[in-house]
């Protein structure tokens, strides 16, 4: 994102701007509106992002935590992030921050066309067990390795909604791992954050196991 200098913030969405007992279905943010799918045993926090050793990104997050499953479909914890007016404006941008414990389950987060549901994933990192960070999706089409260990990592996550065009990059300790603009008339409308798949003989339910997201900022590029 340019500097805010050279941009107007629209607003910034974080833990901090909500209590843990206002972390509820439907909870309306500063720019947009949370909404759960809450499986068995899995649960939704603020809290410290830097449980587990990872790198923090901010002492009250937001914290999407898995069930225990029986199989690969059971247990995930996914929230969502629906913008205002349903979607980024042309000449709009979107950035936030986000950290994984990597050595267990599936963790990640989409980028969704308007209306969200099923086929809407336009550009997804995810990680899987000790697998390498993976960029992947509708524009990106085969998956790219975006990070070999992303280990008690965060990332940024920037992207700006062009005319005729999505740019997205992808930072690591402040360093890009993934830039590149796709040529699409598609339209960023949510975010979803997931985890799941947790080992049912590992830990489960638990705050270190989970996948934190913090700092949602819209802004109007020049």
């Amino acid at each position: 994102m340019a500097s805010p200098a050279l941009s107007a913030a629209l607003g910034t969405e974080s833990g901090t701007t909500l209590t843990t007992a206002g972390w509820t279905n439907g909870v309306v943010g500063s720019i947009g509106t949370w909404h759960q799918v809450q499986a068995p045993g899995s649960a939704f926090a603020i809290g410290d992002s830097s449980q587990g050793g990872r790198t923090s990104i901010g002492s009250q997050a937001f914290n999407v935590i898995p069930g225990a499953h029986t199989n690969a479909d059971q247990g995930y914890a996914r929230a969502f992030f629906v913008l205002d007016n349903g979607a980024l404006s042309e000449g709009q941008s979107l950035s936030f921050d986000i950290s994984f414990l990597f050595n267990n389950g599936t963790k990640g987060f989409t980028l969704e066309r308007v209306g969200g549901g099923a086929g809407s994933d336009l550009f997804t990192v995810w990680q899987d067990w000790g697998d390498p960070v993976v960029a992947l999706g509708t524009l990106l089409g085969a998956p790219t390795t975006i990070l070999d260990n992303g280990y008690q990592q965060a990332l940024t996550l920037n992207v700006t909604q062009l005319a005729g065009a999505i740019r997205i990059s992808v930072l690591n300790n402040g360093s890009s791992i993934f830039s590149e603009t796709f040529t699409t008339d598609e339209t960023i409308g949510q975010i979803q954050f997931f985890a799941g798949n947790i080992d049912p003989t590992e830990e489960h339910n638990a705050a270190s196991q989970s996948i934190y997201a913090n700092n949602i900022t819209v802004a109007t590029e020049p």
